[in-house]
């Protein structure tokens, strides 16, 4: 029996270059019309807006796919990183999908199954290699953009910092002082000094008390309180670590 698998995620879709799901069923099912000549079964199965970092175990039709495959099966991708989410998990499954009796197609590199021959093997370990890269500089670029836009004073996403409020949307998303949330901060930090051990439990009620409430029209809780006064001295350094 042949399994066709295919996977886009959320940003997948949106992006002209990248391989539909009809072409990745296509040559997932020539694939398995040509080497299944003692008769045609094959079933596909795809998980559309799936990470690629979530293991195939994990995505929800990868898992109906290996509920079913047995000794024997032979599984097909269309491409390396449809299937696997790192060099290293792309070696430890097809070693432990070989010693199972299960043997994988990947289109990309060739029609035969991997286990095939030891060149087909060694060019699928350096495939592995190259897909985990370009990964890893996917994430990287991703730090890198949230790192200059924060450095812009921008909003990269999260909880929005004590003593900020965002304006914008999206990319064009900033962090602006709020000087009401400032001066909370200035009273939480003043009540601190009263006494090094003061519980914030207690600063948040002492706040309450003089009318000094939350984004939420509520009063602070003691959590909020430690966030106000983290940093070298109590909240100075809120706006790099809120």
């Amino acid at each position: 029996m042949y399994y066709g698998y295919g996977r886009v995620s959320s940003r997948d879709q949106a992006r002209p270059d990248r391989v539909s799901l009809d072409e990745q069923t296509n040559r997932c099912r020539a694939v398995a019309q040509i080497n299944n000549s003692s008769g045609f079964n094959f079933e596909m199965y795809v998980d559309r807006g799936v990470s690629g970092a979530t293991p195939l175990y994990q995505r929800p039709e990868g898992q109906k796919m290996l509920a079913h495959v047995q000794k024997g099966d032979v599984i097909v991708a269309s491409k390396l990183d449809r299937i696997f989410r790192s060099a290293s998990d792309a070696l430890s499954t097809i070693e432990r999908w070989r010693r199972k009796g299960i043997d994988l197609v990947i289109c990309d590199i060739g029609i035969e199954p991997i286990s095939s021959s030891p060149a087909a093997k060694l060019f699928f370990g350096m495939m592995s290699l190259v897909a985990e890269f370009e990964r890893n500089r996917i994430h990287e670029r991703i730090l890198e953009g949230k790192t200059a836009k924060k450095a812009r004073g921008g909003h990269v996403g999260g909880l929005t910092p004590l003593g900020y409020r965002k304006e914008g949307q999206g990319r064009s998303a900033v962090l602006v002082r709020d000087e009401t949330e400032q001066q909370h901060i200035v009273r939480a930090r003043e009540l601190r000094q009263l006494g090094y051990q003061i519980p914030y439990a207690d600063i948040a009620e002492e706040l309450a008390e003089e009318g000094i409430f939350g984004r939420d029209g509520k009063p602070y809780r003691p959590n909020a309180v430690w966030r106000m006064l983290k940093g070298r001295k109590y909240g100075e350094d809120l706006v790099q670590h809120g």
